[in-house]
């Protein structure tokens, strides 16, 4: 078989390990939140839900859902949070945004200012909080509570 034939069949490039970047929209693989954690190996799972109780004890009006192929949290229908495991690191990662509606400005600086250290900015509206365990999330409890707090009053 040649090398299109197994991107066609597979997905993927065969001359590159596997890997391919995606194109266009991702399909979605998950009909609700619950399919996700299915999919998450045990190490995964456990950060997710522990992120997810948070997240929703600190912003219980905040709705849940899939939105590329991730739990997404909005609130009055703005993205806000996003969790992110398709990295290639398998890290679980708390993406802090303003969804597609607002563009990003990478030369300003974030909108959050106090972010008790826990988030690598991407751009004005958009940082990253990455949590290599379980434990970590219970270690930085109080300081997330006063992060996604924050962000939601930004909102």
């Amino acid at each position: 078989m040649s090398d299109s034939e197994a991107r066609t069949r597979t997905g993927s490039d065969a001359t590159s390990g596997g890997r391919t970047r995606a194109r266009g929209p991702a399909k979605a693989r998950y009909r609700d939140v619950a399919a996700f954690l299915d999919d998450l190996d045990a190490r995964q799972r456990g950060i997710v839900e522990a992120l997810r109780a948070r997240i929703k004890d600190v912003g219980p009006q905040l709705h849940e859902h899939v939105k590329w192929n991730s739990p997404t949290y909005t609130l009055d229908a703005v993205d806000l949070m996003t969790v992110n495991v398709q990295n290639r690191q398998r890290q679980v990662q708390l993406i802090l945004h303003r969804g597609a509606q607002r563009p990003e400005d990478r030369s300003r600086p974030a909108i959050l200012t106090e972010d008790e250290g826990l988030v690598r900015w991407l751009s004005d509206i958009r940082g990253v909080i990455t949590f290599p365990d379980a434990d970590t999330v219970a270690r930085e409890d109080a300081a997330l509570r006063r992060v996604l707090e924050r962000w939601m009053h930004l909102a």
